[in-house]
């Protein structure tokens, strides 16, 4: 078993015995004797099927959330902006870090800033 199998599987917290058992079941086929991009493919099959998401995923969906959340709080009024203004500057360097881990975050918080939040303003307070 080659350590990017592994780290495929960990990618989506998946047991490769649940794996092999699910490809033996339901293909008939020895998952543990099949080449490594075949169990490559396999795993990534299984993610597929029971709704599994990766840990590059999870940390987009929770980015994407981040700015839904900021674009929610954009919209309250100034001064109760200035009451939740903790709870905006710690949403907004949650989500500065998540832009630095995922791609996919950084890129949605390019083409859709939240609106009434002033994220560079914020991480200078």
């Amino acid at each position: 078993m080659t350590s990017q199998t592994k780290a495929l599987a960990a990618q989506y917290s998946i047991d490769l015995d649940d794996v092999a058992e699910w490809v033996g079941l339901h293909y008939g086929r020895g998952f543990y004797t099949e080449s490594a991009p075949k169990k490559r493919e396999w795993i990534l099959r299984y993610a597929e099927m029971h709704g599994l998401k990766s840990c590059t995923d999870k940390v987009a969906e929770a980015g994407e959330l981040l700015i839904r959340a900021l674009a929610a709080l954009g919209t309250l009024p100034e001064g109760t902006k200035a009451e939740h203004e903790q709870l905006i500057k710690h949403a907004s360097l949650a989500l500065h870090h998540a832009a630095l881990s995922s791609p996919q975050v950084a890129q949605s918080l390019r083409t859709h800033p939240p609106e009434g939040i002033d994220l560079q303003a914020v991480h200078q307070v």
